[in-house]
């Protein structure tokens, strides 16, 4: 290739890794690849620290005082969403892998290479199952469109474990931002209440997927360098906010639930009320530290949602 094309490749690449977080949730077409889930793919985990993860899935319960909330949610009718349930159907069942036909594999071929998400089936007899998220100075991110309003009652919830945190990442270092596992909601909004300098930021995010860019992202993520809870705005975009709902100086190897009111938290994150849930997702990514990390997530869910 010659140096003009080499340099605006490298250019191009360098560009889009400062923003693969917003790529992540924007780039449903034109700028990567949609593929379909290959629920065939071996993981890279040992059967032992399977074993482990799968006995202790079976008991990880969420808070009492988290179920209270939850059980509020479920009572608005048609509203919960089982999106990662770790309670299914066996392997040998033909809907074992049915819970992933709504989910699409986002990549960002030929810049980066993608994470590794492998649905895991702990014993035919419990039909337990989690997904499980091996970076390894990758990027890409399954995404589920949504496309539901909000309510003061509405929740998302989830277990994830950290297997392998990433030591190098630093979470308001814009090159240095990974994380092992996300959960990544995006709302529509009013565009024009931005400023100009967002409004074209996601402008040229149009250009580049070639469909609408959310108005708001909210990221849970690994905080690596903030304290627990913390919210923290990307230098590069004011759309986005990432809350550490976990930090690296945790202990790893463990399932931790998380149970969180989507309006609140969005609230203390924006300022303002949520438009429509646009889309979820979840996302491990090293790419920009060139390292790696491993995760697994189970029991994702939207509750108290409305059409």
């Amino acid at each position: 290739m010659s140096p003009i094309d080499y340099n605006l490749e490298m250019h191009l690449s360098r560009w889009l890794s400062l923003f693969t977080p917003t790529l992540a949730l924007l780039c449903l077409s034109g700028c990567g690849v949609l593929s379909p889930f290959a629920s065939e793919a071996n993981a890279p985990i040992s059967a032992r620290e399977q074993d482990k993860v799968c006995v202790q899935l079976a008991n990880a319960d969420y808070p009492a005082d988290a179920l209270q909330a939850t059980q509020a949610a479920q009572q608005i009718a048609g509203s919960t969403m089982a999106l990662l349930d770790s309670e299914a159907s066996t392997s040998a069942d033909p809907m074992f892998h049915s819970v992933l036909k709504d989910w699409e594999h986002l990549t960002f071929f030929p810049f980066k290479t993608p994470t590794r998400y492998t649905l895991q089936q702990c014993d035919p007899v419990s039909g337990d199952r989690f997904l499980s998220v091996d970076a390894q100075s990758s990027a890409s991110s399954m995404v589920r469109m949504v496309n539901k309003a909000t309510n003061e009652q509405s929740r998302v919830r989830w277990k994830w474990w950290v297997s392998k945190s990433n030591q190098k990442a630093k979470t308001r270092e814009r090159t240095l931002e990974d994380s092992p596992i996300r959960v990544v909601l995006s709302f529509d909004g009013d565009k024009s209440k931005l400023s100009e300098e967002e409004q074209g930021f996601l402008s040229r995010m149009e250009v580049v997927t070639r469909r609408p860019a959310p108005y708001a992202t909210l990221m849970y993520s690994i905080g690596s360098g903030v304290e627990k809870y913390e919210i923290i705005t990307p230098q590069y975009t004011k759309t986005i906010r990432i809350k550490a709902v976990q930090t690296t100086h945790e202990k790893t190897g463990q399932w931790r639930v998380f149970d969180r009111n989507i309006e609140n938290d969005f609230l203390k994150a924006f300022g303002e009320k949520p438009g429509r849930l646009m889309s979820i997702a979840i996302m491990g990514d090293a790419d920009n530290t060139k390292s790696s990390s491993r995760a697994f997530i189970a029991d994702l869910e939207l509750l108290g949602l409305n059409n």
